[in-house]
């Protein structure tokens, strides 16, 4: 049996949330199992695109769902 893909499709929510916005929340620590601090994590836009290479995240709509965003994605991909 042969498969082909004939297409692709994505959706992205609208509302960015920049690395910016993490910054206001420093410090932040990472914390072991038994909840002691071990290190301070700094926050900034350039350590967090350095340690985890993101460069911003998205954030979908109030009462926006998976099967919602989903159904975006398939139509892209129907176009494509």
């Amino acid at each position: 049996m042969k498969t082909i893909i004939l297409g692709s499709g994505y959706y992205v929510p609208e509302t960015v949330i920049p690395n910016a916005y993490f910054e206001s929340l420093n410090p932040l620590y990472e914390i072991d199992k038994d909840g002691r601090r071990v290190r301070e994590i700094f926050t900034s836009d350039e350590s967090i695109r350095e340690l985890m290479g993101v460069h911003e995240r998205r954030r979908a709509k109030e009462g926006e769902e998976v099967h919602h965003m989903s159904a975006e994605a398939v139509k892209s991909a129907l176009k494509n």
